[in-house]
């Protein structure tokens, strides 16, 4: 009977230990989950910046629409021949 509560308290020691420690962690701000919004923006104040991410996206999708235009009217002008071929027939030919 005296090893179990020796063991019981062994144990409760043990935890409370644990949880102080992870007390003094979460409030004292040095702890990993703490800041983990720091990594979502840039300027390191921890507050994601949804307007921001939402331009940078506009930015690149206005981009990417002037590099497709360019590449449409490059097609169209004619300076760029795209010609098609079957594998099959080119593989078939050259075996003969």
């Amino acid at each position: 009977m005296k090893r179990q509560g020796a063991y019981l308290n062994i144990v409760l020691t043990a935890v409370t230990i644990l949880l102080a420690v992870l007390l003094w962690t979460q409030f004292s701000g040095r702890g990993g989950m703490v800041r983990s919004s720091f990594a979502a923006d840039r300027g390191g104040s921890g507050i994601p910046d949804a307007g921001e991410q939402r331009e940078r996206m506009v930015r690149e999708l206005r981009e990417l629409r002037g590099t497709l235009e360019a590449t449409r009217k490059l097609l169209e002008s004619g300076r760029v021949k795209v010609q098609v071929t079957n594998l099959d027939q080119i593989d078939a030919k050259r075996d003969r």
